[in-house]
């Protein structure tokens, strides 16, 4: 969905999106208790930084944990006040019918961006 929103303004993905991604998913799975068999959250959370800081730098690191802390707070209270989205699945499937839309037109009109 990220990568749908992003490529819907016309925007290009930074090249280590990936390593932004892992960082927020280990970061949001800190919450949740350790597995069994696995690594704890905070050795995940330990190698994210370290994988993202070595590839982008600590500039693009903070920036990554400044949002992930963003939406982890937003999370926090949208889950205590118990609301819930029933309309996100339809936003979804509409949005990534429109990018599909935008990136078949913008063979033919390359002022749209691919």
């Amino acid at each position: 969905m990220m990568r749908d929103t992003a490529l819907l303004f016309g925007d290009r993905l930074h090249r280590d999106v990936q390593l932004m991604v892992e960082l927020g998913f280990a970061m949001a799975d800190e919450r949740l208790p350790a597995e069994p068999g696995l690594a704890s959250p905070q050795k995940r959370i330990d190698r994210c930084i370290q994988a993202l800081k070595d590839a982008a730098g600590e500039e693009v690191l903070a920036n990554a944990a400044g949002i992930v802390a963003m939406f982890t707070a937003m999370t926090m209270v949208v889950d205590a006040t118990g609301q819930t989205s029933k309309e996100m699945p339809t936003i979804q499937k509409y949005a990534s019918k429109f990018l599909r839309w935008k990136r078949n037109l913008a063979a033919f009109c390359p002022c749209l961006g691919g």
